[in-house]
């Protein structure tokens, strides 16, 4: 179908869909089929195409929620859905030559920030660096031409920059000439006032994730005294703008039995989030406190209340548990695999969570007369996806990757310490800003080994029984058929090298309010 007729349909479907569940369905028939054409044929593990379908049903009730009350946000949402198929094709093209294609990466265009949250894994400063729009257009540029979807902000907080020269909003005003994509934005919402709130509004494709450490206490403990009434405010102004936005919640040993609970989610609703990011703390960045990292038995009771709530439950959020979710995403997502990290001073590295860099913006031709001086760096790519391919400590980082095959233990920082050792001890890189002096040897690598240990020998196995369990029923529920566990014989596992796996190859049937 060609991208022309999809934004006619979606445009008149989305005019009727406020009034008729009829055309609601029509509308998440359009989206199924586009993506069904493009996933159908691209995965051989029928277990991991099981949590793909599932996974697939369970998002239907936060675009049915975003279709009655913010249907500027649906429409853009859709229209992201339709261009993440289109961009597909450049991906899997590229992956089949041999070369790295993301489908997101992470910039952060400034790691300055107005807070001081204890435990920052950013080490983030009043006073930082930043990169200029120019190199950040000349990043993005890059990234959309060999199929990146969606754009990953971070910081630092992005909406100093913004505030300063509206960098997010010019890049947004920049790309929708071109494409679809779309824009993530990590933030305290501290600075989201009602001029930002409107340029959002206007835009519909930028999305903000809102950081909260849990209940209100919680965040006000770590972030500030007003903060929760600011990011309360910042929330109000998004919602008369129609602006899709969500969570980020950080999890700690002291927090997270919040985060594992119901009131969390039923605030998180009740506030208006319309998805949510979950993460479990990192021993990287300021003051590092490696005792903060959540258990195993933690970890697992996060895993099994987002589960829960996404797939059982069918809460109308799109949800995302970094660690927990392996299964979804086919493992480790770094390095370039699915996503990559640029450091407000040039510095890339494999993940927002890596102590390291490997390489520097300075390295790669296309971005010479963008920076300035490259203070000792030598030109060593043509661009960023040369860079991406073949710089050496990717690769090897890759290739320990591809040495995990349990997707319930994904993480090769903090399920493998081994690997990221070997990985950083062997090959090419540098300590950056949020480096902890003892995370090979001392007492954050004892944690993080003792962490390791009981998440691979008593947690992990409770999660995967679990998930096999809800997976099951909701195929039975929604397929009428048994899940099949066995890879076929010789078949590579789900394998998003060769394309894409975040759904399965036959129409998701859908059994809730959309079809009513």
């Amino acid at each position: 179908m060609s991208k022309m007729l999809d934004h006619f349909l979606v445009r008149a479907g989305l005019r009727l869909a406020e009034k008729s569940s009829g055309f609601r369905g029509k509308v998440r028939e359009l989206v199924t089929a586009s993506l069904k054409e493009s996933y159908q044929s691209l995965v051989a593990d029928p277990s991991a195409l099981n949590y793909q379908k599932v996974f697939g049903i369970s998002v239907w009730p936060f675009l049915e929620n975003l279709l009655l009350n913010k249907p500027h946000a649906a429409e853009k949402v859709i229209h992201f859905a339709l261009q993440w198929s289109h961009d597909m094709e450049r991906r899997v093209s590229s992956r089949k030559r041999g070369l790295i294609a993301p489908d997101t990466y992470v910039v952060e265009p400034t790691n300055a920030c107005n807070l001081n949250c204890r435990g920052c894994y950013a080490s983030s400063e009043h006073v930082g660096s930043e990169i200029p729009y120019e190199v950040l257009r000349q990043i993005d540029d890059e990234m959309k031409e060999v199929g990146v979807t969606l754009t990953t902000i971070s910081g630092g907080e992005p909406f100093m920059a913004e505030k300063k020269n509206s960098v997010i909003t010019r890049l947004a005003e920049h790309n929708q000439k071109k494409n679809d994509s779309a824009f993530l934005v990590y933030t305290n919402g501290t600075l989201i006032d009602e001029e930002i709130a409107k340029r959002l509004g206007d835009f519909g494709n930028i999305w903000p994730a809102i950081s909260i450490e849990g209940f209100a206490e919680s965040t006000r403990r770590r972030r500030g005294d007003r903060i929760i009434d600011q990011i309360r405010q910042a929330k109000d102004y998004l919602n008369k703008q129609g602006v899709m936005y969500g969570f980020s919640a950080t999890a700690t040993r002291l927090n997270a039995e919040e985060i594992a609970s119901d009131e969390f989610f039923a605030e998180r609703m009740a506030e208006g989030d319309n998805f949510g990011w979950i993460f479990i703390y990192q021993p990287i960045g300021r003051s590092v406190e490696a005792d903060l990292m959540v258990t195993g038995e933690q970890r697992y009771h996060i895993g099994k209340k987002v589960m829960e709530m996404q797939i059982e439950n069918r809460a109308p959020l799109f949800l995302g548990d970094f660690w927990n979710y392996g299964p979804f995403v086919d493992g480790c997502i770094a390095a370039g695999t699915c996503y990559f990290h640029i450091m407000a001073d040039g510095t890339i590295s494999p993940c927002v969570f890596s102590p390291f860099g490997v390489s520097h913006l300075n390295e790669i031709e296309s971005f010479s007369g963008l920076l300035g001086p490259t203070n000792g760096y030598r030109r060593k790519f043509k661009n960023i996806q040369d860079a991406l391919t073949h710089q050496e400590t990717l690769v090897f980082y890759r290739e320990q990757q591809a040495k995990i095959k349990d997707r319930f233990r994904p993480c090769v920082l903090i399920d493998h310490p081994d690997y990221a050792r070997e990985i950083f001890t062997r090959k090419e890189c540098f300590e950056t800003n949020n480096t902890p002096a003892d995370y090979f040897r001392g007492r954050t690598a004892d944690i993080i080994d003792q962490r390791a240990k009981e998440w691979r020998e008593v947690w992990s196995p409770k999660l995967r029984e679990y998930a096999e369990g809800i997976v099951a029923r909701k195929l039975e529920e929604e397929f009428g058929w048994a899940p099949q566990n066995k890879p076929m014989k010789g078949a590579p596992t789900a394998n998003r090298r060769m394309g894409e796996n975040l759904h399965g190859g036959e129409q998701w049937p859908y059994r809730g309010n959309m079809e009513n």
